[in-house]
């Protein structure tokens, strides 16, 4: 049971819970900046849209607006989810588990 649940090592060379966390959390430090310059970005031109059309554009704008608004808060909330189970999981700043969470199994046939 703790090989389906990846709480020891596998036998196959394969990865543990740690290595797994690790790797989502490296990802994660990279995909989430790049969402917020989108978002940004997206903010700003529905921004010039609405400063520079009337009448149905500029609605449509305002609701992009929103929609960037919206966008950018979520993207800000999901970082703050994950930083938050990153320090209540181990991962350390360099996103990597800190030794002393590591099991110490050494699997050897």
């Amino acid at each position: 049971m703790p090989v389906a649940t990846f709480a020891q090592v596998l036998p196959q060379g394969g990865s543990n819970i740690y290595d797994i966390v690790n790797l989502i959390t490296n990802l994660l430090k990279v995909a989430i900046p790049i969402l917020i310059t989108i978002a940004v970005i997206y903010f700003i031109v529905q921004v010039i849209k609405f400063i520079g059309s009337s009448g149905e554009m500029k609605e449509d704008a305002k609701n992009g607006i929103v929609r960037g608004i919206i966008g950018i808060f979520a993207i800000v909330a999901l970082w703050g989810l994950i930083t938050f189970l990153a320090k209540t999981l181990g991962v350390g700043v360099g996103g990597t588990i800190q030794q002393q969470y590591r099991p110490n199994v050494d699997i050897t046939y």
